[in-house]
């Protein structure tokens, strides 16, 4: 049973019980009885991003022109050192590398550049809104984010976030 005594929008108590002795599979019997509270914290306010992202939209770019381009070395130079890992595996080929590159980029963004419409910095972070095609006929919001490594905005992850009405 969970009891909330404290739900507001900073703070979080209550307890998590067994009313009567539960038993495992062996037939042992046990309570539960745990009692939490804790404050809600919330991440640090984030500076609006101009219409074509700034910094980070401008690396975006690269990146889709790289990808656009098949080079490599753009991609390997636009997106983040972990990314850079898992694409450059030494059992393949650098062509093989870039295939998959594209391929896994190709799961996370829309096949065509699409259009920034701003986002959000907190920090070394940015949340770009990317609007793309996601297949013929649909277009869908992309949540994109850049993060800032060596004084450089780079590609890290995305996500589909709906389906957008023409």
């Amino acid at each position: 049973t969970a009891d909330l005594t404290t739900n507001t929008r900073d703070k979080v108590a209550g307890r998590i019980f067994s009313p009567k002795p539960l038993k495992t599979m062996d037939g042992d019997e046990y309570t539960i009885d745990l009692k939490f509270s804790t404050e809600v914290t919330r991440p640090p306010a984030g500076t609006k991003l101009p219409a074509d992202g700034g910094e980070p939209g401008k690396a975006l770019k690269a990146l889709q022109a790289a990808i656009a381009k098949k080079s490599w070395d753009g991609i390997k130079a636009n997106v983040s050192a972990k990314n850079v890992e898992s694409f450059d595996e030494s059992y393949r080929t650098p062509k093989e590398n870039l295939d998959d590159a594209i391929q896994t980029l190709g799961f996370w963004l829309p096949k065509k550049a699409g259009k920034i419409t701003g986002g959000e910095q907190r920090g070394d972070t940015a949340i770009l809104n990317l609007e793309g095609e996601l297949f013929e006929g649909q277009n869908a919001l992309f949540l994109v984010r850049m993060v800032k490594e060596n004084s450089h905005w780079v590609f890290d992850r995305a996500t589909k976030a709906g389906m957008i009405d023409k």
